[in-house]
């Protein structure tokens, strides 16, 4: 299967209620906003370790290395709202480095940026994106199994949960599995 890839740098996405301007992919520009994620310990809570300032710089420059592979083996962007183009956090998907037809997407966005939409509207976008021109079969999402408010965002988004099993972090996490067939219903 041929891979393809639409004009990924700039991704333009007006939501109905115009909460979201335009992805751009993560470049050297967003280390701070990368930092300012990544070395939040009440933003990592569910996600990872909370990084220190040199390993933020070690993955943010790891993360555009993957970015930067052909084809890429993830591909991260940075969510902005569209009245001031202020970054909020970032929305990316990372390959099935076997069969290349299914993804993991995830989402962060800064704390103060929380419970408004933001998550919601740039994970529905970049699903809606990456179906469309990835030739994918299914898109994974996984998440702390404490973690109320990302597994409701799952569900509302409309995945089907298909697994609980104790993950990389040694908790309980829960998978989420959506199908191509998502863009038809």
């Amino acid at each position: 299967m041929k891979y393809r890839i639409i004009n990924t740098d700039v991704l333009n996405y007006l939501h109905d209620k115009i909460k979201i301007g335009i992805f751009k992919k993560l470049n050297q520009s967003d280390l701070i906003l990368y930092q300012t994620l990544y070395m939040d310990a009440k933003l990592m809570e569910y996600v990872g370790e909370v990084l220190n300032k040199s390993a933020a710089i070690k993955y943010f420059d790891l993360t555009l290395k993957y970015m930067s592979k052909e084809p890429p083996t993830m591909i991260l962007y940075v969510i902005r709202e569209n009245n001031n183009n202020r970054r909020i956090g970032v929305v990316g998907i990372r390959w099935d480095q076997k069969t290349r037809d299914s993804v993991e997407i995830g989402v962060i966005v800064k704390s103060v940026e929380q419970r408004k939409g933001y998550a919601h509207d740039a994970k529905q976008c970049l699903m809606k994106y990456a179906f469309k021109y990835f030739q994918l079969n299914s898109i994974i999402a996984h998440c702390d199994d404490e973690n109320a408010a990302a597994n409701l965002a799952n569900e509302k988004l409309g995945f089907s949960k298909i697994k609980t099993f104790i993950g990389k972090r040694k908790c309980l996490t829960v998978k989420w599995q959506m199908n191509k067939e998502w863009m038809f219903s």
